[in-house]
């Protein structure tokens, strides 16, 4: 799954940008965290801890999602991406949810009033048991 160029919105000159960005991380505060029994942690043994950290929390900001493998304790920066704290809230029909990457990211389809949509939820490790089809 490809998110396309986002991180051009914030830092037009990406290489000059982004280093910056990836040091907001220690920064950050801890949005939520899950617990996944059976998430498949590339190198190490099924059995991980997701954590979605934000820096600024509110406004626009980055996310980040680390993933520790419970066994070694190791952890990872798994994606991180510009998302915005706030927004209107609408209601979707879901028709279906293709889950990717370690099934910590997905794109999610539906139906929002006649139009069909498909979209990515900046929150999803913590959100997938909201989408059902």
């Amino acid at each position: 799954m490809g998110h396309g160029d986002h991180w051009r919105c914030i830092f037009p000159e990406l290489e000059n940008g982004i280093g910056a960005a990836l040091e907001w991380v220690s920064q950050g505060t801890v949005l939520g965290q899950r617990e996944y029994l059976s998430l498949a942690v590339p190198g190490g043994d099924a059995g991980a801890s997701v954590s979605v950290i934000a820096w600024p929390k509110t406004g626009l900001h980055a996310n980040y999602v680390i993933v520790r493998d419970k066994r070694t304790g190791k952890a990872y920066l798994h994606s991180a991406f510009p998302a915005v704290g706030g927004g209107c809230r609408h209601r979707i029909r879901i028709d279906s949810v293709h889950e990717v990457s370690y099934s910590l990211e997905a794109r999610i389809s539906g139906v929002l009033g006649d139009a069909a949509v498909t979209f990515f939820d900046p929150l999803y490790s913590l959100n997938r048991g909201r989408y059902n089809p």
